[in-house]
């Protein structure tokens, strides 16, 4: 018999105790609020549309125990329309962004996994199985039941369904193999992994094809072959203009373009994402209130103008027709947007972003077959420690970077969680007297007439750069660094490519040196390409990301400390004990620092908000982090207008 623990609130790795809850739930604030369940409270709209016999009772539309939202600074009044940009449809993850309701969620600082669409979960003492207690009496939208069986139709007719998962998701994955959820009533869902699985509650809580909610199966079954017949899906896929039955499912299961599709989130779309004027409005089954019992979201609807470019959007905010965005807000038009600030109606704020590196340099470590003597210089960490040594980075900060970030190597913050010191200034400080001698050591000492360097085999010493085009400042930094590393010996060519094309370049090896942006800096395991190979994606390695992702049946198989590296990432995914997790985590960021497969120029920039001086219950400050998807994990729903 399985030996389970029953957890109300844990944090990302060490179970809490029973009693946490047990203690929150017996305190004066809690009875306060189950007090005021007694008489709960609604939007005007929607009061107005039980009236008329549209809607039920509010009552009868709540779960048994709603989740309760404490507001940043207090309770809100209702009304209003949040005014928002967008650029279609590349904007649909800042649609998720805003509509953050998963089965966990990530508390307010990023400490630890609470709950939502689950009210509570047990682990097994082995680490496998994950036994979740969903909310009763949730609906969706449109006031069908949320049960287990949404999330079967997730797992069962979507994730196991090659034709529309031929890869499955790797966050489900550990040990190389899928879990498994199974229902145990209408309430409860159960996960099950071959090992014990350390991150899948945080996993849960971030972005996953389910941070939303899992599909809604009332609905969606009508798009899927497990439940019309093939002659009745062909003529709907014929009638929408769709090649295949896939296509039509992923359209209709994607709220931000399809407005009929239920959702478990505060808004719902009424229009497509190709409207002028997008818009969404309250869902009158939303789950949550207030701790005076009123019924969220405050905020009635939301509009987002579709725009064409990000210079749109700065000249929206600082006319003012911007209520709360950050998404395609620049830190580069910092300064005007302060400046005009006062006339725009609109506070500025910054929020700390995972970035930890801007423009920084990505060794391929997997470049050997084109040239294998070039590969082995990549792969040799004294040679990687020169170029980094090389590397006038004020020079790059001031002319690039509005001289407003520091040098570091991209490793995470060193006051966050995974942190450690002094491993973001190495090898950062410009020396290139050591870097010189550093590139006689590992055998470049001779020179040609032109004074670059030769190779061990008698080739000038000689590598492209690549960055990517449109709209940023990669190609400008390859530049500078290329001219730089000239005074090395180094003779380096930028080569601009298309975004498209870089990637598909990047994921398959076959860049020597390239220049992007780097993330991770506050939950590394959160997203591990930056500091593992776990993904094509890791563009230091991107051939061990394939072999790790395929399950060693395609790209190269790590060797070293990299090999090391990926040891690390098993022993981190599967240990229960956060402490172990976490120290494990700076071993890999500790050997980040000391090889630099990837070279670090300077840090990110803060995430710019622009907030209207009416537009509260927004923090002053806070985290930008994929996973955590800003800024949705402060609990959007309780923004107001206090007007």
């Amino acid at each position: 018999m399985k030996v389970f623990r029953k957890i109300a609130c844990r944090t990302a790795g060490i179970m809490a105790s029973p009693v946490i809850l047990f203690a929150w739930l017996c305190s004066p604030a809690a009875a306060e609020v189950q007090a005021s369940f007694r008489t709960l409270n609604e939007a005007p709209m929607l009061r107005e549309r039980v009236r008329n016999g549209q809607l039920p009772a509010l009552r009868e539309r709540l779960p048994e125990a709603p989740a309760v939202v404490r507001p940043v600074e207090r309770v809100g009044r209702y009304g209003g329309t949040w005014r928002r940009v967008h650029m279609g449809m590349p904007d649909r993850a800042g649609w998720m962004r805003l509509t953050y309701d998963p089965l966990l969620r990530w508390s307010k600082d990023y400490a630890r996994v609470e709950p939502n669409l689950a009210h509570s979960w047990d682990v097994s003492e082995d680490g496998r199985e994950f036994t979740f207690h969903l909310r009763k009496g949730i609906r969706w939208s449109d006031g069908a039941p949320f049960t287990a069986d949404d999330y079967m139709f997730w797992y069962e007719d979507v994730i196991l369904n090659d034709d529309l998962n031929p890869v499955k998701p790797s966050w489900l994955t550990i040990a190389g193999e899928l879990g498994v959820v199974e229902r145990v009533d209408d309430h409860t869902i159960r996960f099950r992994f071959v090992k014990p699985n350390g991150v899948i509650l945080q996993w849960l809580a971030s972005w996953t094809d389910i941070v939303a909610g899992p599909p809604p199966k009332h609905y969606l079954k009508q798009f899927h072959p497990s439940y019309v017949s093939k002659a009745e899906l062909d003529a709907v896929v014929v009638e929408e203009g769709y090649d295949t039955w896939m296509a039509l499912y992923d359209t209709k299961s994607i709220a931000f373009l399809n407005p009929e599709r239920p959702v478990l989130c505060a808004w719902q779309a009424r229009t497509g994402a190709d409207a002028a004027i997008f818009i969404a409005e309250r869902n009158p089954y939303y789950w949550k209130v207030d701790p005076a019992g009123n019924q969220l979201p405050y905020i009635d609807r939301v509009e987002m103008t579709l725009v064409q470019s990000a210079e749109t959007v700065t000249l929206k905010a600082i006319a003012g027709e911007i209520d709360m965005q950050s998404r395609r807000v620049e830190f580069m038009n910092y300064p005007l947007l302060m400046e005009h600030r006062e006339s725009g109606g609109y506070r500025v704020l910054r929020w700390k972003p995972a970035t930890t590196g801007q423009g920084t340099v990505y060794l391929n470590q997997n470049y050997s077959h084109q040239d294998s003597v070039m590969g082995a210089l990549l792969r040799n960490r004294r040679f990687r420690r020169a170029l980094s040594l090389g590397i006038d980075r004020r020079q790059i900060i001031d002319l690039f970077y509005m001289g407003v970030t520091e040098p570091r190597q991209v490793v995470p913050f060193t006051d966050e969680l995974h942190g450690v010191p002094s491993t973001d200034t190495l090898y950062t400080r410009y020396d290139p007297d050591r870097a010189n001698h550093l590139l006689d050591e590992v055998g470049l000492d001779r020179r040609d007439g032109a004074g670059y360097r030769l190779r061990p085999d008698g080739e000038r010493l000689k590598f492209t750069i690549a960055g990517f085009t449109p709209g940023t400042a990669y190609v400008d930094v390859a530049e500078l660094l290329a001219s730089q590393w000239t005074a090395l010996g180094i003779q380096s060519t930028v080569k601009p490519e298309d975004v498209a094309l870089w990637v598909t370049r990047a994921t398959a090896g076959e860049h020597h040196v390239s220049v992007y942006a780097a993330s991770g800096g506050f939950r590394p395991l959160m997203d591990p390409v930056w500091f593992f190979p776990s993904a094509s994606t890791a563009y230091w390695a991107p051939l061990h990301g394939l072999w790790y992702s395929s399950g060693g049946r395609a790209g190269e198989k790590p060797t070293g400390d990299i090999a090391r590296i990926v040891e690390i990432y098993e022993q981190a995914m599967t240990t229960m004990d956060e402490n172990e997790q976490v120290a494990l985590v700076k071993q890999a960021v500790r050997m980040h620092s000391e090889n630099l497969w990837r070279i670090g120029v300077c840090g990110g920039f803060d995430q710019v908000f622009v907030v209207k001086n009416d537009f509260r219950n927004v923090p002053e400050t806070g985290l930008g982090d994929n996973p955590l998807l800003t800024p949705g994990y402060t609990h959007t729903e309780q923004y107001f207008f206090d007007r």
